[in-house]
């Protein structure tokens, strides 16, 4: 990127020579503080910064342009953006407080997505001197995410608790979530 220069062969007077986006990314990442410097005969791009949107990758494609007011030259750009590993993103509000009575049974359903699109797998951690009365009930997982269902019937010896849900995929990426139940 440091030798990228551009000359103005017929300059006069008042001429400015410059770079600027011809055409913007097309995968909508953001590219700023594009600034050029002189140095010589020739204006040289000094820095830009490029931001791939969240969880892209691929190749991404754009312009930059050296813009002498009667005269363009077109430079376009290949980015290619290697994939990273994400860990599943909870989408159900989190923390979340639930209020149960006493020896009642009660569910509830938690929602979470994997932006590399792969499969998730939960766990559910007990608080110390628990009962294990709360499970996981079920858990179906699709091409738009995973849901999963927690519930039990609330022991009549239980005071509150707060559990931990894991979210893990397959690359070994988790999230957390707290989930406080109250009686």
């Amino acid at each position: 990127m440091l030798d990228l220069r551009a000359y103005n062969p017929d300059e006069q007077p008042g001429d400015s020579l410059g770079w600027r986006i011809l055409v913007e990314p097309s995968s909508g990442a953001t590219i700023s503080n594009l600034e050029s410097m002189k140095n010589g005969e020739f204006t040289m791009i000094s820095t830009f910064n490029y931001f791939p949107p969240l969880h892209f990758n691929g190749i991404d494609r754009f312009v930059l342009v050296a813009d002498e007011g009667d005269r363009l030259t077109q430079v376009p750009f290949e980015v290619h953006v290697k994939s990273v590993q994400d860990a599943p993103i909870f989408t159900s509000n989190s923390p979340l407080e639930i209020t149960a009575a006493l020896g009642s049974y009660f569910e509830e359903e938690i929602n979470a997505y994997d932006p590399d699109k792969q499969l998730i797998n939960f766990k559910l951690l007990y608080p110390p001197r628990d009962s294990k009365w709360l499970q996981i009930k079920s858990h179906t997982n699709d091409s738009n995410g995973s849901i999963i269902t927690i519930g039990g019937v609330v022991p009549w010896e239980s005071s509150s608790g707060s559990y931990t849900l894991i979210a893990s995929d397959p690359s070994g990426r988790f999230s957390l979530t707290k989930y406080s139940i109250g009686y």
